[in-house]
């Protein structure tokens, strides 16, 4: 019964999105590819350019949801290679938006990419490296991501990366904004699970520690936290001043990106100098 009916509904969305495709008559569906938090996805062909794109279709009553994502889409596109690029988004008649984005071909998220893949410490000292300096691009432009986890970020092309998924970034003056309760549990900035613990808050060292997470997470195959329940690894997260890493090679990259006080965090100059450094290292 419940096949039948995921199978029913996924008929459904299709269908819908083929008629919404056809209020764009250059557009052709080719598949669904998947589904965020307002809105399925879909790789579609762009018959006037020969050229696949990715579409994300949001139905009318998350449309208010999204305003963020594509301001910040706004914000972003054509600047950094390391960055998702919006090409276009349309409000339908009957007031769904279409968000189309560059199609990156044969790329798979980070978090796929870690479950079906071990490496040697120099290949992911290069993923590090792309990690660090594709952060940097964003945070050049004045705007944190606030959600830095492996389901946010691709790879491709041997080791090349792109962040993607920018539904809780806002511009760094943003306080208000910055204010409320933002990401994912596993990969939270401690302030950000309990905003008493430090009065010099930074949020682009917030987006620090969750690379440094996904990072910690890249190289053991495994989070650092003993839980798997939000709650308790949110207790977890404020009684740990320092993530430490077993592996010597990391040790200082990761420690210096997780660790509780914000003062003491590295930015991310620092750490690409010691990612740099760590290279050089290996090479000679």
């Amino acid at each position: 019964m419940s096949n039948s009916s995921s199978e029913n509904q996924s008929s459904g969305h299709s269908s819908t999105i083929i008629q919404s495709f056809s209020q764009k008559p250059n557009f052709d569906f080719i598949r669904k590819i998947g589904k965020g938090r307002f809105g399925r996805i879909y790789l579609i062909l762009n018959k006037s350019e020969n050229k696949n794109y990715v579409v994300k279709h949001i139905k009318k009553k998350y449309t208010k949801n999204v305003q963020n994502e594509i301001h910040i889409l706004l914000k972003i596109k054509g600047k950094s290679n390391y960055l998702l690029n919006m090409k276009d988004y349309y409000t339908l008649k009957n007031n769904d938006i279409m968000i189309l984005t560059e199609y990156i071909q044969n790329s798979i998220d980070l978090n796929v990419f870690i479950e079906n893949n071990s490496l040697s410490n120099i290949n992911y000292l290069f993923i590090i490296k792309e990690l660090l300096l594709g952060l940097k691009s964003l945070h050049d432009l004045n705007i944190v991501h606030m959600d830095i986890k492996p389901k946010n970020i691709l790879i491709y092309d041997k080791y090349k990366i792109k962040y993607i998924d920018f539904g809780f970034a806002c511009e760094e003056e943003n306080t208000e904004y910055l204010s409320r309760y933002r990401g994912t549990a596993q990969y939270m900035d401690p302030y950000m699970v309990n905003k008493e613990i430090d009065t010099f808050y930074n949020s682009k060292k917030a987006d620090i520690w969750s690379l440094g997470i996904t990072i910690y997470k890249l190289v053991h195959r495994k989070l650092p936290w003993k839980h798997k329940d939000k709650i308790r690894i949110k207790k977890e997260i404020l009684k740990t001043t320092k993530v430490y890493s077993k592996n010597k090679f990391f040790s200082e990259l990761i420690e210096n990106m997780c660790v509780k006080k914000l003062r003491k965090r590295y930015d991310l100059i620092k750490l690409i100098e010691l990612t740099l450094q760590i290279l050089r290292n290996c090479q000679i």
